[in-house]
Parts: C-alpha cells; sequence; structure tokens
C-alpha cells in the first residue's frame, strides 16, 4: 500500500507541475500576443536637406547613404544636415506641422495622421519647398521606415538642393 501511495503522490506532484508549466505558457502566450497594431509606437518624420555640386545628385556614394538611411543602418549624408524632426506618440488621430530654412528655400510639413488597424495613414497636405505640389499620401505600419527623395531644386550657383524626408514608426 505505501509503495502506491508513493507512486499516486508523484504522480499527481509531476502532474501538478506540467499542468503550472501549461497555464503559465498559455499567459504568457496571450501577453504576446498583442497585434502589432495594439503594440505602444511613434512616428518620426525627418526633413534632411542641403546643397551637393550638380553632377553628384545621382551619385553612388549618395544613393548608399540614402539607402542605408532608409534601412537603419547608417546616417545621412554629411552634405545633408536634419532640418525638421517630428517626433509624436501614435495616437488615434492628429496634425503634424513644421517648417525649416535652408539655403534660402523655406521647406513645409504638414499633414494629417489617423491610427488605423494596419498602421498610421499620413495625409500630407505639403510636403516640400514652394512650387512642389507635395500632396502625398502613405499607409506605414509600424516598425518600418520609408524615405522619399523630393525634387531636386538647382540653386542659383549651379548646385542642387537636395531634399529627403524619412518617415519611421519605432515600437516604444
Amino acid at each position: 500500500m505505501k509503495k502506491q501511495f508513493k507512486r499516486a503522490s508523484r504522480y499527481i506532484f509531476f502532474s501538478g507541475w506540467l499542468i503550472s508549466i501549461f497555464l503559465l505558457g498559455l499567459f504568457a502566450d496571450s501577453a504576446a500576443g498583442q497585434s502589432a497594431a495594439e503594440q505602444p509606437y511613434r512616428l518620426n518624420i525627418d526633413v534632411y536637406s542641403g546643397t551637393v555640386p550638380s553632377g553628384e545628385s545621382n551619385s553612388e556614394a549618395l544613393l548608399i547613404q540614402l539607402a542605408a538611411l532608409e534601412k537603419g543602418v547608417g546616417s545621412a549624408p554629411q552634405q545633408l544636415p536634419n532640418i525638421v524632426h517630428i517626433d509624436h506618440a501614435a495616437d488615434n488621430a492628429f496634425d503634424v506641422s513644421a517648417e525649416a530654412k535652408t539655403n534660402g528655400y523655406m521647406l513645409t510639413v504638414r499633414g494629417h495622421v489617423v491610427k488605423q488597424p494596419d498602421g498610421l495613414k499620413i495625409n500630407f497636405s505639403e510636403l516640400g519647398a514652394p512650387g512642389y505640389a507635395g500632396a502625398t499620401e502613405l499607409l506605414i505600419p509600424a516598425g518600418e521606415r520609408r524615405l522619399w527623395r523630393l525634387p531636386d531644386i538647382v540653386a542659383a550657383t549651379g548646385a542642387t538642393l537636395e531634399t529627403v524626408v524619412l518617415v519611421s514608426t519605432p515600437r516604444k
């Protein structure tokens, strides 16, 4: 009778552990199972602008640096300083607006942002220098980065005003 009791108590003991581990796994899965839209994240909009010599606007070196910036593995080219930085929590709906002057040109970022289940929908009413329509719409999921090159402006000196906009939605 003692042997049977020992065997039964071992079985109950190990069964209890297995059930505890199973339940712990269920709770962990439900916490980790938040969708990407439910996890907190932010909206960042960075505008980089500066003059580059006329022949270097589409140079391989510049394009490689811009690709690295978009992927998040490099910084902006030295000749393109960050002139606008917008950082906002990804709330339900909000407006963004900023202006900066570079090399005699006013660059504007204006838009309305709406949080949707699959990301942030941004309707830019102005994006870039005057004369550029800039009305652009973007849907960007959490954790992504997008880079736009705005149309070049040829300055009176013959140099080119290069402007890029980086939109990212980093997780908190």
